[in-house]
């Protein structure tokens, strides 16, 4: 799967996850799953800053692609 990698997220960015639609966006705090009137499945926030990221083909279910920053790596 072609996920987006950590050393191109902002410094703030805590969380990356991709949408049904295949829209990967970076999340400075956790994000929430969510599917609106239209049938539209996406991650959405609470507070905090959101960026877009990258479109790429869903491999799995979209609701299973919400991840953290890895402990090791840096902020740049």
């Amino acid at each position: 799967m072609a996920i987006p990698h950590w050393d191109d997220a902002p410094k703030w960015a805590e969380w990356l996850a991709q949408d049904a639609d295949g829209n990967w966006h970076w999340f400075e705090s956790k994000p929430y799953a969510y599917t609106n009137l239209y049938g539209n499945s996406m991650w959405a926030r609470c507070n905090g800053l959101f960026r877009w990221a990258r479109k790429t083909p869903n491999y799995r279910a979209w609701g299973e692609t919400l991840v953290s920053r890895p402990a090791e790596q840096e902020k740049h």
